[in-house]
């Protein structure tokens, strides 16, 4: 009933005739905050990945599953920054950085080519997997007033991959070592929102998606969050809530670092948050608010 009812408000507020646009939009009540941050711990769950490395002399490398292949870890705890900074009530910038680090060994049961690095069956192989991930979006409340807040967004979503895997054999002369990787900016779409089911309980929504064709590169990209945060204070608060992730993609950085990636990942997150700069919006700013 809560959800039918507030979506009938959306409705309604974006319908309603003869009232001034940014009015329907944005009311006077204080901002919450100007600047917010939050510092938290994700716990990732069933990683799955698959990557093949190609090599522009010596062709297609193999295909890998990770966690199967080279028994790269399949979880992970991860420590993630990310923030807001509000311009107004209608515009704010966003960013968010973690680094993902997973580790594997196992001794091959088959031959296996990454990159232009061929490793034989018997070899005793340590695999890390590194992910770093940078984001900055530009944000538009499109809706935003004291109980809820809808928006969209437009970014760039940063991931720096290397992938190192270390072979030794028994006999003298069977090391190989395979150590590359390639920044990867991915441009992508935000929308979400938030509702206040109490004034200092919120339930929020965020999803970022991504879908490209350009030549040789491809690739789709969904990571939504479901998160639910309370204010102790009004300038602190603790949250937490769902993550869940899938990206797929064929790139081609250089001669060496070019193939596939596939990863998907959920699990849990908990934060704790800051938030400063409370202000107030004029009925001046309210009306030049853009459409």
């Amino acid at each position: 009933m809560a959800v039918s009812a507030l979506l009938c408000q959306v409705i309604g507020l974006l319908a309603a005739p003869g009232a001034p646009h940014a009015q329907q939009r944005y009311d006077e009540s204080p901002l919450r905050e100007r600047v917010k941050l939050r510092l938290g711990g994700f716990d990732a769950e069933n990683v799955s990945s698959t990557a093949r490395i190609d090599h522009s002399s010596l062709g297609i490398g193999t295909l890998l599953e990770l966690e199967k292949d080279l028994h790269v870890e399949d979880s992970a705890t991860v420590l993630r920054l990310d923030g807001h900074y509000r311009f107004s009530r209608a515009h704010r910038l966003e960013w968010a950085y973690y680094s993902m680090t997973r580790e594997g060994t196992t001794g091959l049961s088959r031959d296996i080519r990454i990159g232009g690095v061929e490793f034989p069956v018997g070899l005793a192989v340590d695999t890390e997997l590194d992910v770093a991930v940078a984001e900055v979006a530009y944000v538009w409340s499109f809706i935003n007033v004291e109980p809820y807040e809808f928006f969209l967004g437009a970014g760039l979503n940063v991931r720096d991959i290397t992938l190192t895997a270390t072979g030794i054999g028994l006999a003298a002369g069977t090391e190989r070592r395979y150590d590359d990787g390639g920044t990867l900016p991915l441009p992508t779409v935000t929308f979400g929102g938030r509702y206040h089911v109490l004034d200092k309980l919120s339930l929020n929504f965020k999803a970022e998606t991504f879908s490209l064709r350009f030549g040789d590169q491809s690739g789709r990209l969904h990571d939504t969050y479901f998160l639910v945060e309370y204010d102790v204070t009004r300038n602190f608060g603790i949250g937490g809530g769902l993550n869940v992730f899938n990206l797929d993609l064929d790139f081609d950085v250089d001669d060496t670092f070019a193939g596939e990636l596939r990863s998907s990942h959920r699990g849990l997150l908990f934060y704790i948050a800051g938030s400063f700069g409370e202000g107030r919006a004029s009925n001046r700013n309210l009306q030049e608010v853009p459409r």
